[in-house]
């Protein structure tokens, strides 16, 4: 079944080189695929968007020769907005904060996109008698445990980025998004609200970007960059999207092509994982020098991970990464063995607990805990190491009563009731066979190693009755024996 790409730029000036490469990208992804590609422009902001800029850009990106099976203007989707916090609010998960920006900054608390970010002081603050419309505050939605909960509706009354991008997405059955690498940090957050509103998670992809002379800045319509009314006097859009396409790899040499010209030869190997430095005097565009590579791992953006969960995630989780030494906290294990370790962020800060087992040279499989918050974390937490999500596997394999289990309201629960004497396992035995380990989320002394020894036979599970198992296992950096 065909899948849906989007391109989603903001309305807020002419499109420039960065956004014609972002949309051929994301174009050529979707049409080698055969998918569906939408055109989303993001024009909620109302002091830097109007309808004027609205049409320059549809304009400037078909002019350049790009087609799209669908066109929606954020503005006007206003309904399914307000449905989303209408039942936010029914769950009594949104409240108002009036913590201004410089407060925010007092906090002192960085996001991974650098930006500052509430503490949730305000966490459990009651809407007005009139409901989330009648609130002069900025609205926030109460993520859980271990993350920060953003902004859903602004001061001005305008929806956030971040709600309606996800709200969106899910309204037109996005599958893929593909979009510059400076948006990475943002996507742990998004898959956070999507598992909050019980949306689907789309897979992500982030290139490389176009860059300011200096290598400094990316280019954007904020910094002035050259725009399409500008080009189109010195060169023709086969001329520019052959100077786009040479940028970044596509073509060995400078051509006039149209963005069709390159899909019979596109693929991501061929792209570059290093940003470009590209120069406008006045008549050329043209490329300066290769950036250093993304990011402090020397690693390509071509190396992924592919997250494999249930639709509503409260116990199993398993991510297929390259071997990569700088993700866990101890040596990667030798090929066919597994050891308990911990997720390294890129500044050192443990993410999670996990079994990190060696697939082979190549290829590492982590098992962390899973539920809505670790999964953003672990996501943000790999984006930061220079991976971009490239599968997803889909619910199909689980039955239909673990879904139901994973859905309850606490791991507590989950592990209670899984618990229940003569309660049969809810897992297919194909299930069983493929992966290697299964992981309850639970209080500690709940119980959780000893269910897996009664259903998994002591093959695929803790081999250990004692309560406190996992901590133990972990302290004393144990090897998990008959691991296969």
């Amino acid at each position: 079944m065909p899948g849906t790409c989007r391109f989603a730029p903001s309305a807020t000036g002419r499109a420039h080189p960065g956004t014609l490469l972002a949309a051929l990208l994301c174009w050529l992804d979707a049409r080698q695929r055969g998918d569906r590609v939408v055109l989303r422009l993001e024009d909620l902001d109302p002091e830097r968007c109007s309808p004027a800029l609205v049409a320059g850009l549809r304009e400037d990106l078909a002019w350049f020769g790009l087609d799209w099976d669908l066109v929606e203007t954020q503005s006007e989707q206003a309904p399914r907005h307000a449905a989303a916090l209408d039942a936010l609010a029914a769950r009594g998960l949104l409240y108002p904060c009036p913590l201004s920006r410089t407060e925010l900054q007092t906090i002192g608390v960085r996001g991974p996109d650098g930006a500052f970010q509430t503490d949730n002081r305000n966490r459990g603050r009651p809407l007005p008698p009139g409901g989330w419309r009648e609130s002069p505050e900025p609205l926030r939605v109460n993520l859980g445990a271990g993350l920060a909960d953003p902004v859903v509706r602004r001061r001005d009354h305008a929806i956030a980025y971040h709600l309606a991008s996800v709200v969106d997405d899910a309204a037109v059955g996005v599958t893929r998004v593909v979009r510059g690498r400076d948006l990475a940090p943002s996507t742990a957050l998004q898959v956070a609200l999507q598992d909050v509103l019980g949306l689907s998670t789309p897979i992500y992809h982030h290139h490389a970007l176009l860059l300011e002379a200096d290598g400094a800045a990316k280019l954007a319509k904020f910094h002035g960059a050259v725009a399409v009314p500008e080009l189109r006097n010195h060169l023709s859009a086969a001329e520019l999207c052959g100077i786009l396409a040479h940028a970044v790899g596509l073509i060995a040499h400078v051509q006039p092509l149209r963005p069709a010209d390159l899909l019979v030869d596109f693929c991501w190997s061929r792209v570059t994982a290093v940003d470009r430095a590209m120069a406008w005097d006045g008549a050329r565009l043209r490329l300066i020098s290769a950036a250093e590579p993304i990011g402090s791992v020397a690693l390509p953006l071509t190396h992924a991970f592919a997250w494999s969960t249930p639709a509503a995630p409260a116990a199993i989780a398993l991510v297929e990464v390259p071997a990569l030494a700088a993700l866990i906290d101890r040596p990667l294990p030798a090929i066919g063995r597994s050891c308990f370790a911990r997720l390294i962020d890129r500044d050192g800060t443990v993410i999670d607990v996990l079994v990190a087992d060696r697939r082979s040279r190549d290829r590492l499989r982590l098992m962390p805990h899973g539920g809505p918050g670790v999964r953003a974390a672990v996501i943000a937490c790999l984006l930061g190491h220079g991976l971009h999500q490239t599968a997803a596997i889909s619910s199909g394999d689980f039955t239909p009563e673990w879904l139901a289990l994973a859905a309850a309201p606490s791991p507590a629960a989950v592990a209670w009731r899984l618990a229940h004497p003569g309660k049969t396992p809810p897992f297919s035995a194909e299930f069983l066979h493929r992966t290697p380990l299964v992981l309850i989320t639970g209080p500690t002394n709940a119980g959780k190693s000893t269910l897996l020894n009664q259903w998994c036979g002591h093959r695929r599970a803790l081999v250990s009755d004692l309560p406190g198992t996992t901590r133990d296992l972990l302290a004393a950096e144990t090897i998990i024996a008959g691991w296969r």
